[in-house]
Protein backbone atom coordinates (compact mmCIF):
# COMPACT_ATOMS: atom_id res chain seq x y z
CA UNK A 1 0.00 0.00 0.00
CA UNK A 2 2.60 2.28 1.17
CA UNK A 3 4.90 1.69 -2.32
CA UNK A 4 1.47 2.66 -4.22
CA UNK A 5 1.58 5.65 -2.54
CA UNK A 6 4.77 6.91 -3.35
CA UNK A 7 4.23 5.60 -6.93
CA UNK A 8 1.19 8.15 -7.11
CA UNK A 9 2.84 10.64 -5.64
CA UNK A 10 5.70 10.94 -8.15
CA UNK A 11 3.52 10.19 -11.23
CA UNK A 12 1.21 12.94 -10.18
CA UNK A 13 4.44 15.69 -9.46
CA UNK A 14 5.27 14.30 -12.63
CA UNK A 15 2.26 15.35 -14.37
CA UNK A 16 1.77 18.83 -12.36
CA UNK A 17 5.14 19.90 -13.06
CA UNK A 18 5.53 18.38 -16.79
CA UNK A 19 8.64 17.06 -18.55
CA UNK A 20 11.15 19.86 -19.29
CA UNK A 21 14.58 20.21 -20.16
CA UNK A 22 16.76 22.83 -20.29
CA UNK A 23 20.79 22.34 -21.37
CA UNK A 24 23.62 25.01 -21.25
CA UNK A 25 26.75 24.73 -22.99
CA UNK A 26 29.49 27.12 -22.11
CA UNK A 27 31.77 27.13 -25.25
CA UNK A 28 33.71 30.10 -24.22
CA UNK A 29 33.27 31.15 -20.45
CA UNK A 30 32.00 34.67 -20.21
CA UNK A 31 35.03 36.10 -18.12
CA UNK A 32 33.73 39.82 -17.46
CA UNK A 33 30.73 40.29 -16.22
CA UNK A 34 28.17 42.77 -18.62
CA UNK A 35 26.60 45.96 -16.78
CA UNK A 36 24.47 46.25 -19.74
CA UNK A 37 23.43 44.60 -23.19
CA UNK A 38 21.50 45.64 -26.51
CA UNK A 39 19.69 42.28 -27.11
CA UNK A 40 18.87 40.92 -30.52
CA UNK A 41 17.17 37.45 -31.39
CA UNK A 42 18.02 35.64 -34.57
CA UNK A 43 15.62 33.06 -36.43
CA UNK A 44 17.95 31.25 -38.49
CA UNK A 45 15.06 28.70 -38.23
CA UNK A 46 12.78 30.29 -40.16
CA UNK A 47 10.06 29.29 -38.01
CA UNK A 48 6.77 31.13 -37.97
CA UNK A 49 5.74 30.38 -34.50
CA UNK A 50 9.03 32.13 -33.23
CA UNK A 51 8.17 34.92 -35.24
CA UNK A 52 4.68 35.00 -33.31
CA UNK A 53 6.42 34.71 -29.74
CA UNK A 54 9.28 36.78 -30.00
CA UNK A 55 7.84 40.41 -28.42
CA UNK A 56 7.12 37.82 -25.21
CA UNK A 57 10.43 35.96 -25.26
CA UNK A 58 12.61 39.07 -25.50
CA UNK A 59 10.14 40.55 -22.47
CA UNK A 60 11.02 37.21 -20.80
CA UNK A 61 14.86 37.28 -21.31
CA UNK A 62 14.78 41.07 -20.50
CA UNK A 63 13.36 40.55 -17.41
CA UNK A 64 15.77 37.69 -16.14
CA UNK A 65 18.83 39.48 -17.24
CA UNK A 66 16.95 42.51 -15.45
CA UNK A 67 17.00 40.70 -12.01
CA UNK A 68 20.49 39.61 -12.31
CA UNK A 69 21.59 43.25 -12.83
CA UNK A 70 22.20 43.07 -16.03
CA UNK A 71 20.52 46.36 -17.77
CA UNK A 72 19.18 45.64 -21.43
CA UNK A 73 18.82 48.77 -23.38
CA UNK A 74 17.76 49.73 -26.91
CA UNK A 75 21.18 50.81 -29.76
CA UNK A 76 23.94 51.59 -26.86
CA UNK A 77 27.22 52.00 -28.98
CA UNK A 78 29.52 51.45 -25.88
CA UNK A 79 27.03 48.22 -24.43
CA UNK A 80 27.76 44.88 -25.01
CA UNK A 81 25.79 42.67 -27.42
CA UNK A 82 23.29 40.06 -26.73
CA UNK A 83 22.70 38.33 -29.30
CA UNK A 84 20.61 34.86 -29.48
CA UNK A 85 20.40 32.59 -33.08
CA UNK A 86 17.87 30.03 -32.82
CA UNK A 87 18.53 27.48 -35.61
CA UNK A 88 15.81 25.67 -34.30
CA UNK A 89 12.28 26.28 -32.65
CA UNK A 90 8.96 24.24 -32.68
CA UNK A 91 6.21 25.56 -30.62
CA UNK A 92 4.83 22.03 -30.79
CA UNK A 93 1.03 21.24 -30.31
CA UNK A 94 -0.31 22.15 -25.91
CA UNK A 95 -3.58 20.65 -26.73
CA UNK A 96 -1.32 16.64 -27.66
CA UNK A 97 1.13 17.09 -25.01
CA UNK A 98 -1.82 17.68 -22.17
CA UNK A 99 -4.27 14.72 -23.61
CA UNK A 100 -1.50 12.05 -25.51
CA UNK A 101 1.67 13.09 -23.42
CA UNK A 102 4.85 10.67 -24.05
CA UNK A 103 6.58 13.42 -26.28
CA UNK A 104 3.63 14.18 -28.54
CA UNK A 105 3.22 17.86 -29.55
CA UNK A 106 6.84 18.05 -28.19
CA UNK A 107 7.69 22.41 -28.05
CA UNK A 108 11.72 22.47 -28.21
CA UNK A 109 14.46 24.93 -29.45
CA UNK A 110 17.98 25.02 -29.99
CA UNK A 111 19.93 28.13 -29.87
CA UNK A 112 23.57 30.23 -29.55
CA UNK A 113 23.81 33.03 -27.61
CA UNK A 114 26.96 35.32 -28.21
CA UNK A 115 28.02 38.20 -26.07
CA UNK A 116 29.93 40.53 -28.12
CA UNK A 117 31.97 43.96 -26.90
CA UNK A 118 31.84 47.22 -28.27
CA UNK A 119 34.76 46.61 -29.97
CA UNK A 120 33.59 43.46 -31.88
CA UNK A 121 35.33 40.91 -29.56
CA UNK A 122 33.20 37.54 -28.96
CA UNK A 123 34.05 38.01 -24.93
CA UNK A 124 31.10 34.64 -24.25
CA UNK A 125 29.34 32.01 -26.56
CA UNK A 126 26.86 29.09 -25.26
CA UNK A 127 24.63 26.62 -27.08
CA UNK A 128 21.19 26.09 -25.40
CA UNK A 129 18.61 23.88 -26.32
CA UNK A 130 15.42 22.97 -24.41
CA UNK A 131 12.15 21.00 -24.56
CA UNK A 132 8.55 20.84 -23.07
CA UNK A 133 7.23 17.12 -23.80
CA UNK A 134 3.94 17.03 -21.19
CA UNK A 135 2.29 18.34 -18.09
CA UNK A 136 -0.73 18.33 -16.15
CA UNK A 137 -1.78 21.75 -18.51
CA UNK A 138 0.16 20.57 -21.63
CA UNK A 139 3.54 22.14 -20.45
CA UNK A 140 3.94 25.67 -21.24
CA UNK A 141 6.08 27.86 -23.64
CA UNK A 142 5.84 30.24 -21.42
CA UNK A 143 7.61 27.85 -18.75
CA UNK A 144 10.32 26.94 -21.35
CA UNK A 145 10.98 30.50 -22.38
CA UNK A 146 11.48 31.31 -18.48
CA UNK A 147 13.79 28.34 -18.11
CA UNK A 148 16.03 29.70 -21.50
CA UNK A 149 15.79 33.27 -19.51
CA UNK A 150 17.44 31.15 -16.64
CA UNK A 151 20.13 30.12 -19.17
CA UNK A 152 20.88 33.02 -20.90
CA UNK A 153 21.78 34.98 -17.57
CA UNK A 154 23.93 32.65 -16.37
CA UNK A 155 25.75 32.43 -19.40
CA UNK A 156 26.01 36.17 -19.35
CA UNK A 157 27.38 36.24 -15.72
CA UNK A 158 29.52 33.65 -16.74
CA UNK A 159 28.01 30.61 -14.54
CA UNK A 160 27.31 27.24 -14.54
Amino acid sequence: MKTKSVALLLVGTALVSGCANTSLRVAKPVTERPKSVTLSIDNQSKSPSLEEEMLGLKEVLTDKLQDEGIKVVANDKDAYRLTGEFANYESGNRALRWFVGFGVGKASYDSNWKLVSASGEVLGNCNIDGYVRMGFTGGSLSGMHKDLGEAVADCVKGER
